[in-house]
């Protein structure tokens, strides 16, 4: 008898475990907790300062001297 793994699919949020052929897929093609619906997508997609902070090199500021990810958003434009 051969075994062959299968891909599992582990939820960030609950921890749930299932094998990914039993895991939804949203428009995206990113999987789809069946249990809480967390929707698990890459770490770029969600915005700076949402929780996870980001080690900054010692190089990494502006011609001030300050850390560019301290700068406050600039406003937004008014709509047309």
């Amino acid at each position: 008898m051969v075994y062959v793994e299968t891909a599992t699919f582990e939820c960030g949020c609950c921890g749930r475990q299932s094998p990914s052929t039993w895991i939804d897929y949203d428009r995206l093609g990113y999987p789809v907790c069946p249990d809480c619906g967390r929707v698990d997508r890459p770490f770029a997609v969600r915005p700076f300062g949402a929780g996870v902070s980001r080690p900054h090199a010692a190089a990494e500021v502006d011609a001030a001297g300050r850390d560019p990810s301290t700068r406050p958003e600039p406003p937004a434009e008014p709509p047309r």
